[in-house]
């Protein structure tokens, strides 16, 4: 342990260092507590357990997405965590990496059965989006009186959810859930508009693995990335409506020695890559523990989004990771990173440019703090203390 905390020290410093023990000590007193009250009522004191209702599989988004990362940071609390996923990855390459969860499991082959037999009262299901073949999860769940969380990730109201957004299911959700998140403020916003009670209601947006993403590591430049005068990189999903191709092509243009790197999966837009100007490059999809390395040798992240339905209700997830490894970032006007570490906003391409062309501090203190305050250990503690919080009130 002593050793450890030595790493630790070195790679976090101090102020880190505590909190990182302090989460640690945190969730650990937590479930011991209910533990302690299960032993007392003559229950089981097994591991405790969460079932996450997920979109996608873990390995999707090259395991960078919320659900994987919260899974990947319970076990590390050792929970029991059970992840089952609605729909099948839809990229075209599948990243092999190393599962942590106990389940992992297609929706379509994961029987209710199965599920009720395992369930016990102080576990807790999550469920990261309202979709009608999880109700009878749900409904066992709220039967078992296991604790249920329910997260509003993103606006389902938009084309992200076209293809199975239901508002009186939503509700359902909702209703019996004993926790509810809200991952930007303006999804806080939406819960409170569908009938949600506001002391049922936490922030609790994204976070990063800060151990991943270190700035202080060494990592060898990607034969792949492309330099230019200055090298600017995105990451993510690529065939999304909410991208503003508009806006990259004209600064391509318009800065045709800097290079733009592009990250993600591309079957579905071969029409834009082949259009594309040619210091726009597309790297294909990576695996999420890649991403440090491509930061680390970028000048600038970029995150342009437009600013419709979609956007304006997320929390990038992207954005944390830009941050914790001490990019400035040039961003659209995004509601939920305003204030926000080195990140530096404009509308068109004109702010853009100007911003690209300039010069850029970094406030490394800065986002070492406001990275303290955001990792998934901090983030998994919020939202397992909040649920306990809500059981223990009368």
């Amino acid at each position: 342990m002593l050793r450890k905390i030595s790493n630790k020290l070195r790679k976090l410093g101090p102020i880190g260092t505590s909190q990182w023990l302090y989460n640690g000590a945190k969730l650990r007193h937590a479930q011991k507590v209910r533990r302690r009250k299960l032993d007392f009522s003559g229950k089981s004191a097994g591991q405790r357990q969460i079932f996450i209702f997920a979109a996608v599989p873990f390995y999707d988004v090259g395991g960078g997405q919320r659900s994987a990362q919260l899974a990947r940071t319970l076990t590390e609390r050792s929970f029991a965590v059970h992840y089952i996923y609605a729909a099948p990855s839809a990229e075209s390459k599948v990243h092999i990496m190393q599962i942590p969860t106990v389940t992992h499991r297609a929706l379509s082959d994961y029987r209710l059965a199965e599920f009720a037999s395992r369930l016990r009262p102080d576990d807790i299901a999550l469920f990261e989006l309202p979709r009608k073949e999880f109700l009878p999860y749900l409904l066992e769940a709220n039967l078992t009186k296991a604790q249920i969380i329910y997260e509003n990730i993103d606006n389902w109201e938009a084309t992200l959810g076209k293809s199975f957004f239901d508002p009186k299911t939503t509700q359902k959700f909702i209703r019996m859930a004993d926790l509810l998140i809200g991952t930007a403020q303006p999804l806080i916003t939406q819960l409170i508009s569908y009938g949600a009670d506001s002391k049922k209601v936490i922030y609790a947006p994204n976070a990063v693995n800060h151990t991943l993403f270190d700035p202080h590591q060494k990592y060898p430049r990607p034969k792949d990335l492309i330099r230019g005068t200055k090298t600017l990189l995105y990451y993510g999903t690529l065939d999304g409506e909410w991208l503003d191709w508009a806006l990259i092509w004209s600064i391509a243009k318009k800065l045709p020695k800097y290079s733009i790197n592009l990250i993600g999966d591309q079957k579905n837009i071969l029409g834009l890559t082949k259009a594309a100007p040619n210091n726009v490059h597309f790297l294909g999809p990576k695996p999420q523990t890649q991403l440090p390395t491509y930061l680390k040798h970028s000048d600038i992240a970029i995150l342009p989004f437009l600013i419709d339905e979609t956007a304006r209700f997320v929390s990038p997830l992207k954005i944390f990771e830009y941050i914790a490894m001490q990019k400035p970032t040039i961003s659209t006007q995004l509601p939920d990173i305003a204030g926000y570490p080195n990140v530096w906003v404009g509308n068109n391409s004109t702010a853009w440019i100007k911003l690209a062309k300039g010069k850029l501090p970094v406030d490394k203190t800065a986002a070492q703090k406001f990275i303290y305050q955001n990792t998934w250990a901090s983030r998994a503690t919020q939202i397992i203390q909040a649920i306990d919080d809500q059981a223990s009130d009368p």
